[in-house]
């Protein structure tokens, strides 16, 4: 038998905040998910709408738009998935190489066709490096800017609605 939480989830998650992005979210009025959503617009040239197949992979200016908005949650916080697996050490180094990267991607660069950008995916993986935070922190964010639910819309036809709502 459990004893009942003695402090709400938004008070346990102030607790973690300074260790925790996700943690920091629910102290901070997830403010910082808000301005990484804001931000889907400027990597929006390359997010059409899905196509009318969805199962028909995304293009290549939409794979290159989702993964610069990654690189930009990348680049601007420490991951605490990392974190905790590896150290702070581990998370600045994958943090300051995802700067370098989202600023090539910006210079046009095609990342999928640069073998250093797949070579340092590799290098990650082989260390057991898994940026988990950043990731569920982009798709929170595409969720949020509607881009993911435009997406969608046409796979549950017009007269579904978005499961929630």
């Amino acid at each position: 038998m459990h004893d009942a939480p003695s402090v709400d989830l938004r008070a346990a998650m102030a607790l973690a905040a300074d260790r925790d992005l996700i943690a920091r979210q629910y102290r901070d009025g997830f403010a910082d998910l808000f301005a990484l959503a804001f931000q889907v617009p400027v990597y929006q040239a390359g997010l059409g709408n899905a196509p009318a197949d969805v199962e028909a992979p995304p293009d290549a200016a939409t794979v290159a738009s989702v993964q610069r908005l990654y690189l930009a949650c990348l680049g601007a916080f420490p991951d605490s998935h990392i974190v905790r697996k590896h150290g702070w050490r581990v998370a600045q180094t994958v943090m300051t190489a995802a700067q370098a990267w989202r600023e090539r991607a910006g210079d046009g660069v095609v990342l999928d066709a640069d073998p250093e950008f797949a070579a340092w995916d590799v290098s990650l993986k082989a260390a057991g490096v898994n940026p988990g935070t950043s990731a569920d922190f982009t798709v929170a964010a595409l969720l949020l800017s509607g881009w993911i639910r435009s997406c969608a819309a046409p796979a549950r036809g017009p007269a579904g609605g978005w499961h929630g709502s």
